[in-house]
Parts: C-alpha cells; sequence; structure tokens
C-alpha cells in the first residue's frame, strides 16, 4: 500500500515537473519572439528599443535608415555633424547588424515595418563579398535560426536551398529557448559565469550612441598592431574575392528589398562602403567590373542612388582594413553627409555618376 502511495506521487511529480519545464520553455519562447527581442536577439533588440525611444522623442516617422553589416554599424554615426542626428530633413538612425548581408537586411525592413516604423529613405549597404555566396546561408547572421520569428522564416525560407532543414533546425531552438539562449539570459542574470569572447553581442553594443552607431570593440594598440590586423582580416578575403560572383540569392534579396521600397512609398539608396586598399586591390578586376555593371543596371532599372565610397578613407582610418576606428567613423560620415546624404535629403537623390568623383580621391579629411 505504502509502495503503491510512493509510486502514485512520484508519476504526480515527474508529471508536474514536465507541465513546468514544458510551460517554462513556452513562455520564453513567446517572451523572446514578443516582449524581448534581445533575448532572442541582444544586438537586434539594443538597437530596435533605441530606434523606438527616438521615434517617440522625436515625434514622427525617420527620415532615414541604414541597414547594412558591421562596416556600417562601427563606421556610420548619424549624429558625426553635430551634437545629435536631427537637421532639417528629419533625424536618421544606424540600425546596421554585425553579419547582416542582403536576406538579413531584407528581413529587418520586415521587421521595421511590422514594427509600425517607415522610413523616409533607406540606405543600404551593399558590401560586396556578401554577393558571392556559394549557398544562401553564407551571411554569418543566418547561422543562428533561434535569432529568426515565424514571420522572418516566411522571408528567409525562399532563399534556403533546403527551407525543411530551416523550418526543423528553428522548431528545435523553439523547443528548448532556455538552452538556445543560454549564453543571453546568463549575460543578462549572471554575467560572472560568461568570458567576456562568450558576451559577443555585448562587446558589439557596449559603446552604442543614441543613434545606433557602435564604436569597434577593438583597437590598435599602435601602427605595427593595424598592419597586422589589417593583413590578418584582409587575407581572410583573399581566396573568397578570386572567385568573386554575384550570386542569384543575394541578387534576389536586393531586387526584392528594392521592390518592397517602392511599394511602401520607402526611397532607397545603396552604399559601398570604405576599405583599406589592400583589402581593394584583392578584388581582381574582372570582379570589380561584374559589380559595376550590377549596380548600374540597379540604377537604371530601379531609378536608385549608389553612394560609392570604397576609396574615401585612408588606411590609419581602420582599426583592420575595413572596419573604422571612431575617429576614422566620425570623419567619414561627416563626408558622407555632407557629399551624399544631406543633398540626398532635401531633394533628387544623386546620381552615381555625380558620386564617382568623390569615390577615386582618398578621404583624408
Amino acid at each position: 500500500m505504502v509502495a503503491r502511495k510512493l509510486s502514485t506521487r512520484g508519476r504526480v511529480a515527474v508529471l508536474w515537473g514536465a507541465s513546468l519545464f514544458v510551460l517554462l520553455q513556452a513562455a520564453l519562447a513567446m517572451a523572446a519572439d514578443s516582449l524581448l527581442p534581445g533575448l532572442r536577439y541582444p544586438e537586434y533588440g539594443r538597437k530596435l528599443a533605441l530606434l523606438k525611444r527616438l521615434y517617440a522623442e522625436c515625434g514622427g516617422q525617420p527620415a532615414l535608415v541604414a541597414l547594412g553589416t558591421s562596416r556600417t554599424a562601427f563606421g556610420f554615426s548619424p549624429a558625426a555633424g553635430g551634437d545629435s542626428a536631427r537637421n532639417d530633413a528629419g533625424w536618421q538612425f544606424n540600425l546596421a547588424l554585425t553579419g547582416q548581408g542582403p536576406i538579413q537586411e531584407l528581413v529587418c525592413l520586415h521587421r521595421l515595418l511590422a514594427e509600425g516604423i517607415r522610413p523616409r529613405r533607406l540606405l543600404i549597404e551593399i558590401h560586396p563579398p556578401l554577393l558571392h555566396q556559394n549557398f544562401p546561408f553564407f551571411e554569418p547572421g543566418l547561422s543562428d535560426v533561434a535569432r529568426l520569428t515565424w514571420a522572418d522564416l516566411g522571408v528567409v525560407a525562399r532563399y534556403a536551398d533546403g527551407p525543411r532543414q530551416l523550418y526543423l533546425d528553428w522548431f528545435r531552438s523553439r523547443c528548448l529557448p532556455w538552452h538556445a539562449h543560454r549564453r543571453h539570459i546568463l549575460g543578462s542574470l549572471a554575467p560572472c559565469l560568461l568570458t567576456e569572447l562568450e558576451r559577443t553581442d555585448l562587446n558589439l553594443t557596449r559603446q552604442t550612441d543614441a543613434w545606433g552607431w557602435s564604436q569597434f570593440p577593438v583597437r590598435p594598440t599602435d601602427e605595427a598592431n593595424r598592419r597586422a590586423m589589417e593583413e590578418w582580416s584582409t587575407g581572410l578575403y583573399v581566396e573568397y574575392l578570386r572567385e568573386f560572383a554575384i550570386s542569384a540569392a543575394p541578387r534576389r534579396a536586393i531586387i526584392e528589398l528594392l521592390d518592397l521600397c517602392r511599394r511602401e512609398q520607402i526611397e532607397p539608396a545603396l552604399l559601398l562602403m570604405p576599405e583599406c586598399e589592400r583589402f581593394r586591390q584583392g578584388y581582381p578586376a574582372q570582379a570589380l567590373t561584374m559589380l559595376e555593371r550590377w549596380l548600374d543596371e540597379l540604377e537604371r532599372e530601379h531609378g536608385v542612388a549608389v553612394f560609392n565610397c570604397r576609396e574615401w578613407c585612408s588606411d590609419d582610418q581602420f582599426c583592420d582594413g575595413h572596419h573604422m576606428l571612431p575617429e576614422g567613423a566620425q570623419r567619414f560620415s561627416a563626408r558622407l553627409e555632407a557629399s551624399a546624404l544631406r543633398p540626398w535629403l532635401a531633394s533628387k537623390p544623386p546620381r552615381r555618376t555625380a558620386m564617382k568623383n568623390h569615390s577615386t580621391s582618398r578621404g583624408r579629411n
């Protein structure tokens, strides 16, 4: 009799424990998707919170939002022209995220629209290495499906070689969100249990200002160290650039992004961020020709302005050859504002033929 009672109590305890486990997993999954996007994707959540705060304070839609990779995240400072990013044309925000290529830029615009934020202008970074994707998930940020919401999946799946596997991986992450988001949870509740390297997202947003610009978390100690970082960083791309081609997935994603802008009455422009001389020399001549032709095609068929700033910064303004130091970012952003953004926001977008005069001279402001 006693044994039977203990057995019954044991089964009840197990059922209660299993129910509580499932409930906690479901609650966290729902919270990460709707209430706490920063738990699912800390870097995006941090910038979204800043953007919403500005949206409320400024009392209107942003004049410009920038999307792009870490090059733009660390290189474009909307406030470089003064104490704030407000001007006669409105206010600007940097929503660029590390590892974000064309597919994720498209996802990000869908997210903004779902939040009710519709910028008048959209500055879209074109990161040439991410145009050449051996498979649709070359974009580093897409390797973590736990960052995606159900709505995001509907966009990303259109570019996946195996949509079924994408959905399976996503469902697995949703079944155990406490495991999928464990580092982010620990980073919020018990940061002492993580090393600095494990707190990558915090490092990326630790020095982010109110307008979304982040300072690069690493600084060279001297010129020799800067050159070593440049050699290491650009060396990662040498073999890849040698086989450069514009793949179908990023090509389609950019066109879909431009079409979405047109439907939503958002005026887009494309931005090529600065690179050091060593990085630029890594592109074969045919790759640059291919890139130029494609940009001409986009400009002609979609009427989109293209700001080619690849040669705007001297080598000493970079930390590692393509991520700018804070001083370089400030100088570049001030020049971009004066030469491109201000006339574009004030009137008709400047054509790329006019911008070529700027892009062929190195910026040593």
